[in-house]
């Protein structure tokens, strides 16, 4: 009986379109928040940034980030991508560290959770990159 319960679940449209349809809207509204980030940054260079990705999305977001700047050089470059690191808080400090000596401009980190929490954390070097902080319907976390 469980068996037929989860079958006639799982094997709807809706079920199926919903499992496709998530990833790719926090994928994207992960890019849009960026590129709101754009909008209100004063700089004309382009941003060397890392991922700390623990959701899997590290090639969705990297094929987001075509973005240019008025002299055509990139917006972001992301230098780094760690993915599912067998130790974060590590690789968060590794990534801080790298800020703090001017190696990176800044990082993300996409949580495991982020498609139930909706929570993406930007680490600028300094609060300077930016004119503001940005939230977004994705809740960005500046930290």
């Amino acid at each position: 009986m469980v068996k037929r319960e989860y079958l006639t679940r799982v094997g709807t449209k809706g079920f199926i379109i919903f499992t496709i349809a998530v990833p790719l809207f926090s994928a994207g509204l992960l890019i849009f928040t960026m590129m709101v980030m754009l909008a209100t940054r004063e700089s004309d260079h382009t941003l060397k940034i890392a991922l700390l990705d623990n959701a899997g999305f590290a090639k969705i977001i990297a094929a987001g980030l075509t973005e240019k700047l008025k002299n055509g050089q990139p917006v972001f470059r992301l230098v780094r991508t760690l993915e599912q690191p067998q130790s974060e808080q590590k690789a968060r400090d590794e990534l801080a560290d790298q800020v703090r000596q001017g190696l990176l401009d800044c990082y993300l980190v996409v949580v495991k959770e982020v498609l139930e929490k909706g929570v993406v954390e930007f680490h600028p070097g300094t609060p300077l990159i930016f004119k503001q902080p940005v939230l977004s319907g994705a809740r960005l976390i500046v930290l």
